[in-house]
């Protein structure tokens, strides 16, 4: 995608952030397999949720329930002295649709965090062709689940945030 420019955040926090459905049109066991990870997905939830809202984990998508992840795409550079920290990574953003200004002045201060998308053949994906391939993919979705409660200025709840974070993604079956 493109970075939205009325959002005023550093391009240091951004995230890439995706929606993964169930494929039951595919195959009825692994249709069923998503349904009960859902189900205990929202039992994991409702367990630790101090509100009835929970959100930005589930969507719907077409009339199905689907899962939001998201991976941050860079981390703060750690020098050492003897350590050399260059990041071949660094080159991969020249045709990102980025204020070039700014991504290159996020070079001295961030790396980016190594793609953590892989195909069939367990080659690292280019970010360039996510869309592309995923769209229709069967993929196995490695990630952590994290909570926020949200309160208001007494301390009382209001809301939960839940986010997915991912930690590998790999094609099992392309598009």
């Amino acid at each position: 995608g493109t970075r939205n420019e009325k959002f005023n955040k550093s391009l240091a926090d951004a995230k890439m952030q995706f929606t993964v459905g169930g494929a039951h049109e595919l195959s009825p066991v692994l249709g069923e397999d998503w349904d009960r990870g859902v189900e205990h997905l929202e039992a994991a939830q409702n367990q630790v949720a101090a509100t009835a809202k929970k959100n930005y984990f589930f969507v719907t998508y077409r009339g199905k329930k689907c899962i939001r992840i998201n991976w941050r795409m860079f981390s703060q550079r750690v020098s050492l002295p003897f350590l050399d920290c260059s990041n071949d990574q660094d080159d991969k953003t020249t045709t990102w649709p980025a204020p070039s200004v700014e991504l290159d002045a996020l070079k001295e201060t961030h790396r980016l965090n190594p793609v953590p998308f892989f195909d069939i053949d367990n080659t690292p994906m280019d970010p360039a062709g996510l869309l592309t391939n995923l769209v229709g993919a069967v993929v196995e979705v490695s990630f952590t689940l994290h909570h926020f409660a949200v309160k208001d200025s007494s301390g009382k709840p209001t809301s939960d945030t839940f986010t997915g974070r991912l930690v590998q993604l790999r094609v099992l079956r392309k598009a």
